[in-house]
């Protein structure tokens, strides 16, 4: 396994750059990011023909940085994170034919990307790492279960839009959040969720979306099942966060409502990111963690560690780690 060094980085949702492809006008990167009229990111908007341009500088600069320094070749797949994952997969499918043809690679996935990455495995993609020669997955805060703060975008309008862009509010952003398939895909799987009947009257989310994202759901079901059956064979693992108070959601009388809070990275519950049969590794952010980003260290304002993880030292350690000698050292391996 030594001598394999491609590697695959999947972002997370809005982990991608966006951009005008008419115009090249950028219109969500690290400066947009505070700045872009969070209404331009529309679907149902054809005013710009948009497309992904490249990683969210800074997220994953760090990781790319040292994969390259550990003689890797990373490969970064960007992608429009506003599309249903079944357009995703089919465009990972194409980029890992085009790019990579039939030679082994490794994944290094965060969050929505490692849903991208199990239902590619389950399109066949998991015979590309059942052999000895074979790569490895590690899929950093994977919402195996679910995202808490899907729903809160959806109920609430709370969400890290919110937060950083000075034109955006929490009405904006629930204005926007029914435009965004994924953020259906990545509900908390509870039974009813998807019923319309489900969420309250004066949101009026369209039947058709649950619809969707409850059939997509079933097709995540089969990719995360693959996802495991890769973790059995000894070639996933997965990293989560556990030391943010996460939100969490609940069904009683066939109505979403408010839960408590548990342990988790902000956004997912801890036992929403685990995966029976795939290794779990548990990061835990100390000051000494945040101090390590140094100017960046401001962006740790974002509540939960979530969106952040992959900046993170120890977090990129533990991720060469597993795809270079398949064992972690530097995080504790969660125990039942």
């Amino acid at each position: 396994m030594a001598e394999l060094k491609t590697t695959v980085v999947i972002p997370g949702f809005m982990g991608s750059a966006l951009r005008d492809a008419r115009s090249l006008k950028p219109l969500w990167d690290p400066i947009r990011i505070f700045t872009t009229d969070l209404r331009r990111l529309r679907l149902s908007d054809s005013t710009y023909q948009i497309g992904a341009c490249g990683p969210l500088w800074p997220v994953y600069h760090r990781l790319l940085r040292t994969l390259r320094r550990r003689g890797h070749q990373p490969l970064f797949f960007a992608y429009d994170w506003r599309l249903p994952s079944e357009k995703t997969t089919e465009l990972f499918a194409e980029f890992v034919r085009a790019r990579l043809g039939s030679n082994p690679f490794n994944v290094i996935a965060h969050s929505m990307g490692g849903l991208i990455a199990a239902r590619w495995l389950a399109d066949g993609g998991v015979n590309r790492f059942a052999s000895r020669q074979g790569g490895r997955i590690v899929c950093i805060a994977l919402p195996a279960g679910g995202v808490e703060r899907a729903a809160g975008a959806l109920i609430e309008g709370y969400s890290p839009l919110a937060f950083f862009n000075i034109r955006a509010n929490r009405k904006l952003v629930q204005s926007l959040a029914p435009q965004l398939p994924p953020l259906f895909e990545m509900l908390p799987r509870l039974e009813g969720i998807f019923s319309p009947g489900a969420w309250p009257a004066g949101l009026q989310l369209p039947a058709e979306n649950l619809s969707d994202a409850e059939a997509a759901s079933r097709r995540i079901d089969a990719g995360l099942a693959a996802l495991a059956e890769t973790g059995r064979m000894g070639k996933a693992a997965t990293i989560s966060s556990t030391g943010d108070e996460t939100r969490s959601w609940r069904m009683e009388g066939g109505k979403v409502l408010p839960g408590g809070a548990g342990p988790g990275d902000g956004w997912i519950l801890i036992q929403r990111s685990i995966l029976e049969g795939v290794p779990a590794f548990l990061f835990r952010r100390s000051l000494v963690d945040i101090l390590s980003l140094g100017p960046l260290a401001a962006l740790c304002l974002v509540p939960g560690s979530h969106p952040l993880l992959p900046m993170y030292c120890r977090v990129r350690r533990a991720a060469l780690e597993f795809i270079e000698e398949g064992m972690v050292r530097s995080l504790q391996q969660r125990v039942e």
